[in-house]
């Protein structure tokens, strides 16, 4: 007869994803017009978008921008600060709605932008995670698609538009946490098999903390929580990393952070408060004395420097388009005859 004791067994996917579960009823619906769009404070919370019609930019600090299109749905798992705009020069307002734990039955309606004129509809949650052991914010992309993901087809997936059948009268936001929980644990299933697919080694834990800072530069970074994401000790992490980059984790923390707000005040129309935000400064008096430190000029005067460089460029090239629109080609000069 066989021992009692059975031999272990390494966890499998399955072991690894039933602890994954979504908690909370702050659900609402999101109406935006083309002036619209509402930015979200980071948090320990995941947040969760949905497009039921239209289609929306997703902008955060780590990142290129993302569209999102009808029928399509994002969660931001990294609980970093974010925004969500109708049209590119969409202004934005703080959803309070979203800064804090909310408990609703059926989820309200908030209308944003000019009204009247709405051209896109969300349903956007702020949502507990628990996360099973194995698994951490830190070993996830900070953003999963919800309905598709690399090398699959919609056809595969959980659909998200079964949201928006689900989200009306008494005891719907229980209903809803419920099936977003099963499409991210589809999405995190996916992400962990293409991961196996390409046979991912495991990155030098060094290298792994610079990229975790570059995906999610507004996240909360301390020296202790970048070893912990990487399985090293505090000191020990913080002297190889000083040693092998010429920088301490938090300069580096730093100037990835200074890099991507100088990009933003470049390329973009959001405001310096929201800014300061999504690089990680929760006080936009602190964001700019940092800043100023970094690059010697404050945010709003490089921005405005910016602009006129642009605006100077444009009109370059508009100038050189009517003058050539107006200038005579040269006469093509034929060689003489022989």
């Amino acid at each position: 007869m066989k021992g009692v004791n059975s031999p272990s067994r390494s966890p499998s996917m399955a072991d690894l994803l039933e602890a994954v579960e979504l908690r909370g009823r702050g659900w609402c619906y999101v109406d935006l017009s083309d002036t619209g769009g509402y930015s979200v404070k980071p948090s320990d919370a995941v947040f969760l978008h949905v497009v039921l019609a239209g289609q929306v930019v997703l902008a955060r600090s780590g990142g290129e921008p993302v569209r999102i299109c009808t029928g399509e749905g994002i969660v931001v798992a990294s609980g970093e600060a974010h925004a969500i705009r109708a049209g590119a020069t969409a202004s934005t307002q703080t959803l309070d709605f979203l800064s804090t734990e909310q408990d609703v039955d059926i989820p309200p309606t908030i209308r944003l932008g000019r009204a009247g004129n709405y051209c896109a509809r969300l349903l956007t949650a702020r949502l507990r995670m628990s996360w099973p052991e194995g698994l951490s914010r830190a070993s996830i992309p900070p953003t999963l698609r919800l309905g598709h993901s690399v090398g699959s087809s919609a056809e595969d997936t959980l659909d998200p538009a079964l949201l928006s059948r689900c989200g009306f009268g008494p005891g719907a936001t229980l209903v809803l946490t419920r099936l977003a929980s099963a499409m991210l644990t589809d999405a995190l299933r996916r992400e962990l098999l293409h991961r196996k697919k390409k046979d991912i080694a495991i990155a030098d834990p060094l290298d792994e903390a610079r990229n975790l800072v570059e995906l999610s530069p507004g996240k909360g970074w301390t020296v202790e929580t970048l070893a912990r994401a990487v399985g090293m000790g505090r000191s020990n992490f913080s002297a190889q990393f000083s040693q092998s980059y010429g920088k301490s984790p938090m300069e580096f923390v730093t100037s990835v952070r200074m890099q991507r707000a100088a990009e933003l005040l470049r390329d973009s129309h959001m405001a310096l408060q929201e800014i300061s935000e999504m690089v990680g400064y929760g006080c936009e008096a602190a964001f700019n004395r940092r800043f100023a430190k970094h690059f010697g000029v404050t945010p709003g005067t490089m921005r405005s420097a910016s602009a006129a460089t642009q605006e100077i460029t444009r009109s370059s090239r508009e100038f050189s388009v009517l003058s050539g629109s107006l200038t005579r080609p040269a006469a093509i000069r034929r060689p003489a005859a022989a």
